[in-house]
């Protein structure tokens, strides 16, 4: 580069540094303008947007009419829904009233003497929206709920709670029914009915436990875990049927979890207790009614199969008496040597599984469908 082409350059560098000096200020401006406008146009190009590189005009700029978005209706509860919520409620209130009674030798006066200590809040009907009726009594107290369709060993229709269990006789300054006489063995009732399991879709249960988050905030359990203390026993069933503390595996401090006591036929409250099999059909009343079964009846489907020996021995649905759907009750099917979990004839393995499994002794009416 000779010394013309230097001064050449030089000049036009000083040329372009004094237009700039003068100029920047308005090019500063232009340019910021461009950002905000590029920056606007892509954000209402993205809110515009569907996540799949599609882009939605409104309507005022299209001419269509917009369309309403559909419309998602929250599950409605079913009557037995809201049995189970008010069992769960009516559960939860005993133990608070025996916790208030531990802390100061008596029931309150009133419901509303457990908040705030005992309960954030006071659980209402689900479908009156209103607390249950308590009433101090001369025993203790008793709390009053109407069940729509029924819930465990509860009929449809009103029903008392008292420190002690459900529509036993208490004693309300001359009211309610005498006690029974000494020495007289009072019958369970039996229900007409199969019990229904604790329900796994029920409104405002995350887990799907049988209780709702309100009622697990509460006790304390985790309303993102069936099975708070792992044990085996979903909170719901340790809280409104085997009556364990949904927070300790061990509830009874013997070594053994709650669930494991439960299956083996253990009670889970008492260190060595057993429970009982009212039926004789091979199954306790608690695992029983943990299950959905009928504790009061050994054959809870009506297929002539025992609900113990279905369990324990053919593998059939206790609840269902076509376990496969083909027509043909699981009775009939195994009497035949056919397969009742499906199509064709029992194989060897499965004959010889049955056999062994059937070693300990079969129950009734087992016995008498099969001939044996």
């Amino acid at each position: 580069m000779n010394m013309a082409d230097v001064t050449d350059t030089q000049q036009k560098t000083g040329w372009f540094r004094r237009v700039w000096h003068r100029h920047r200020a308005a090019v500063w401006s232009i340019l910021g303008s461009l950002v905000i406008l590029a920056v606007a146009g892509a954000a209402v190009f993205i809110g515009l947007g569907d996540g799949n590189g599609n882009i939605h005009l409104p309507a005022m700029l299209t001419g269509k009419k917009a369309e309403a978005p559909p419309v998602t209706s929250p599950t409605t509860p079913t009557a037995n829904d809201r049995d189970w919520q008010r069992y769960g409620h009516l559960d939860l209130l005993r133990k608070m009233l025996a916790s208030y009674e531990h802390d100061r030798r008596d029931y309150p006066q009133s419901l509303a003497d457990l908040v705030p200590r005992y309960l954030k809040q006071l659980p209402t009907d689900p479908t009156t929206g209103q607390p249950y009726a308590y009433e101090r009594t001369a025993t203790g107290y008793r709390l009053t709920a109407d069940f729509e369709a029924g819930v465990m060993a509860l009929a449809a229709g009103r029903h008392h709670l008292s420190p002690n269990g459900f529509d036993l006789p208490t004693e309300t300054g001359g009211s309610g029914a005498p006690p029974p006489a000494p020495n007289v063995t009072q019958p369970a009732a039996q229900p007409t009915n199969p019990l229904p399991p604790l329900p796994t879709n029920l409104p405002g249960d995350t887990d799907g436990d049988g209780l709702t988050d309100d009622v697990e905030k509460i006790l304390g359990t985790d309303p993102n875990n069936r099975d708070t203390d792992g044990d085996g026993l979903t909170d719901g069933e340790e809280s409104v049927i085997t009556k364990t503390d949904p927070l300790n595996p061990d509830t009874d401090g013997d070594g053994f979890s709650d669930g494991a006591e439960v299956a083996g036929g253990f009670d889970p409250k008492v260190k060595g207790g057993r429970l009982p099999d009212s039926d004789n059909d091979g199954v306790t009343d608690l695992a029983e009614e943990i299950k959905g079964l009928n504790p009061f009846d050994p054959d809870t489907d009506l297929d002539g199969l025992a609900d113990g020996d279905e369990l324990a021995v053919f593998g059939t649905d206790p609840l269902k008496a076509d376990t496969d759907g083909d027509g043909v009750s699981d009775a009939t099917e195994i009497s035949n040597g056919d397969n009742p979990l499906g199509t064709g004839r029992l194989t060897s393995e499965q004959q010889a599984d049955i056999q062994a499994k059937s070693a300990a002794g079969l129950h009734q009416p087992t016995l008498k469908t099969l001939g044996r």
